[in-house]
């Protein structure tokens, strides 16, 4: 199936109830595991941990170890030798300058904040804005934190219904995709993932009807583990994660340039150019700035609504290198791999997951990542959606220009 609707999935039923911490409940959890048996013989495996724990590297570590450790004992084998690393302080120490003083150093914090990323603060109250109803009194608005911005809630209708659907794509598909994107050859290197996010960001303003002049932004949800020098491994704990705010302008009909929603290679580029001003230079600066930050809880570096797509990719993840029960010595009986992984996300407009499709090529170590094709999971404003759907370009076909 290209466009599969995903509201079809049971997720009430398959996932957990309980509210997880950092919620209104006392002493609520960090992590819940919910299994699901079912009478085909198949099971459910659905993982719950708090986003401030971890994130989807964190967590697909966490099950990878799981599998490990539950073919071990299914085996009667060895336990094997895992090696989380929960050291907080090891991203620490990437800061820049001194974070143990009592103010911040003011030019390591005006670099960081001179990067592409927004300081939204949901306690700037606008008319109209749905949460919060109301402000700690004891949380003044001081204008030493106030260097944010109130979130654009005008442009974002929290009632709206919104439609999930999750789009294959084929090896073939992107790799056209591509082409289109590096057509001409683009100045910057951009690579097929580059592509896909484009085209998808390209798509999806197209269905949205924008106006002309309208800034949109795609919120890239990034991590700091390949961007610290040395790098830190996959098995470091945690949600070392951030956005970038890559932003693009809707032209007229037939207007080419920077903002050209349908202009492939410009958005792919502008994906490119905005993700590789996170250096680790960059980087350095940033965890020195939220070291001192007064109230991070206040502060969103992304929005949802019909401007905004806030994106995160699972790509390389190895969801799918999980394994509980190892495949028999004919291939057949029962193991392997998940038949399907899913990230499953509220039902927001702007929400954008990607991930690796299922299959058999993986299983070739020279496979690249899109060789069984790619999910893209979208929640969208119902009417966008539907015009998604029928969107003849959708799948790449159609030439962009």
């Amino acid at each position: 199936m290209k466009a599969w609707d995903g509201s079809q999935l049971p997720s009430s039923d398959l996932l957990p109830e309980t509210n997880l911490a950092i919620s209104s409940e006392k002493d609520a959890p960090n992590v819940i595991i919910q299994f699901t048996t079912f009478a085909c013989g198949s099971t459910s495996i659905a993982i719950s941990i708090t986003h401030c724990f971890a994130d989807a590297v964190a967590m697909s570590q966490f099950a990878k170890d799981w599998s490990l450790t539950s073919r071990a004992l299914l085996s009667g084998e060895p336990l094997p030798a895992l090696t989380p690393i929960f050291d907080p302080q090891l991203l620490d120490a990437f800061a820049a300058g001194n974070i143990d003083l009592s103010n911040p150093d003011p030019m390591i914090q005006k670099r960081a904040r001179s990067l592409p990323t927004h300081r939204y603060d949901w306690y700037k109250q606008v008319p109209g804005q749905p949460w919060p109803s109301s402000i700690p009194s004891d949380l003044p608005l001081d204008a030493e934190f106030s260097e944010s911005e109130s979130i654009p809630w005008y442009q974002w209708d929290t009632a709206a219904s919104v439609s999930h659907y999750v789009l294959h794509f084929s090896a073939q598909e992107i790799e056209h995709i591509f082409f289109l994107a590096n057509t001409p050859p683009q100045p910057s290197r951009i690579s097929k993932h580059d592509a896909l996010l484009a085209h998808t960001w390209a798509r999806i303003n197209k269905s949205r009807e924008l106006e002309p002049g309208t800034k949109t932004y795609l919120e890239m949800t990034f991590g700091f583990r390949s961007r610290v020098n040395p790098p830190l491994p996959d098995a470091f704990l945690g949600s070392p994660i951030t956005h970038a705010a890559i932003e693009s302008t809707i032209s007229n009909p037939g207007e080419e340039g920077e903002g050209d929603s349908q202009a492939l290679p410009l958005l792919a580029r502008n994906i490119r150019n905005t993700l590789s001003k996170f250096t680790a230079d960059e980087i350095a600066a940033i965890l020195h700035d939220k070291a001192y930050e007064v109230a991070p809880q206040r502060l969103w570096t992304a929005c949802l609504g019909r401007h905004y797509i806030l994106l995160t990719t699972w790509v390389r993840s190895g969801v799918y290198d999980v394994d509980f029960v190892s495949r028999g010595g004919d291939g057949k009986e029962g193991g392997g791999p998940p038949s399907y992984v899913e990230a499953l996300m509220p039902a927001m407009d702007g929400l954008v997951e990607v991930l690796e499709a299922p299959g058999e090529e993986r299983e070739r170590e020279s496979a690249s990542w899109y060789a069984d094709g790619v999910d893209v999971s979208v929640y969208l404003e119902k009417k966008a959606m539907d015009r998604l759907l029928v969107d003849e370009g959708l799948w790449g076909i159609v030439s962009e220009s």
